[in-house]
């Protein structure tokens, strides 16, 4: 299953003085090995933890105390911790939640994403692994000062130590991993392309290329040819083959900049790819592979643009 994420980039905005984390953690889940084994592995992180093994104690320790992050168990004996994410975090709105499970799969994920986790973790997992997500989370809520034993490497060019830049960095860490398209909006100047570029380098695809195409800047007659390539002879002045920046970039990232700008005709190519991650060179006939993780950047509200009929 192949899902769309998006980020969103923020303005600058100045620093303010933040009382640094308790990192409390509740676990929850119904056995007690994996309880023990979780808090050993935390406490010695320099966690304060407590556990218990239901939603029902779960909820009662909620009330009565102050957490930082939660870390869930989704299958519990006669219970569902992904049916109960929803009501958690709507009487605890900003509770982190990190929901874990024996049994794995993209679409647990997907499905603990939407009703509102942080993150999405296999028991057998390595602690050190649960340890740097629940730091993640935990520290996303005091402003990325806080992060100043894992941050993020200065080569990014990305600087900012506010909440809403925590936030951006703490979606940055999220998606870098999920092999999906992403979209990263906000005003011209905001740094969509240092945020196309840290997914890029923080993701296991970082030993591919990374490209860049602004999709406004160039006509719609030579789009097509620079995003697909083209075969010799395909039109006047095709004088050799050419790769498109897709072939070029497989086994990297694209980011395809100012995506509102692209012509409804490629859009439709566009599609194609995205969904079949196939593409057809002009004047070829033979669609090609390409396996490429397409990031794309607007500063339009793509909704409205939808509603007007200037985008699919």
């Amino acid at each position: 299953m192949r899902q769309n994420f998006s980020v969103e980039a923020t303005k600058f905005v100045e620093p303010t003085k933040v009382e640094a984390p308790s990192r409390r953690i509740l676990i929850v889940d119904d056995d007690e090995d994996v309880r023990l084994l979780l808090k050993t592995n935390l406490e010695y992180e320099g966690f304060r933890v407590q556990d218990c093994g239901s939603l029902q104690e779960m909820r009662q320790a909620l009330r009565t105390q102050a957490f930082d992050a939660v870390l869930l168990d989704i299958f519990l004996s006669n219970e569902n911790g992904l049916d109960a994410l929803p009501g958690i975090i709507r009487e605890n709105p900003a509770l982190k939640i990190i929901v874990m499970t024996g049994h794995g799969s993209v679409d647990l994920a997907v499905q603990a994403m939407r009703k509102g986790a942080s993150s999405f973790l296999i028991k057998s997992s390595d602690p050190h692994l649960i340890a740097k997500e629940l730091k993640a989370a935990v520290f996303s809520q005091y402003g990325i000062a806080a992060l100043r034993d894992e941050p993020l490497p200065e080569n990014f060019g990305i600087i900012g130590v506010s909440a809403a830049m925590a936030h951006v960095l703490d979606s940055i860490n999220r998606m870098k991993d999920v092999d999906s398209t992403v979209l990263v909006a906000g005003e011209s100047g905001t740094g969509k392309e240092l945020v196309a570029r840290a997914l890029h380098r923080l993701s296991n695809r970082s030993e591919g290329r990374f490209g860049a195409i602004n999709c406004g800047a160039i006509p719609e007659n030579l789009l097509e040819s620079e995003l697909f390539g083209h075969k010799k002879s395909a039109f006047t002045d095709a004088k050799v083959d050419r790769k498109g920046i897709f072939e070029v970039c497989s086994g990297g990232s694209l980011l395809l900049d100012e995506i509102g700008e692209m012509p409804l005709s490629l859009q439709v190519k566009l599609l194609r790819v995205l969904q079949e991650r196939e593409i057809t060179p002009i004047g070829s006939s033979e669609p090609m592979r390409v396996d490429v993780r397409v990031i794309a950047s607007t500063n339009r509200d793509l909704e409205e643009e939808v509603r007007a009929g200037r985008f699919r």
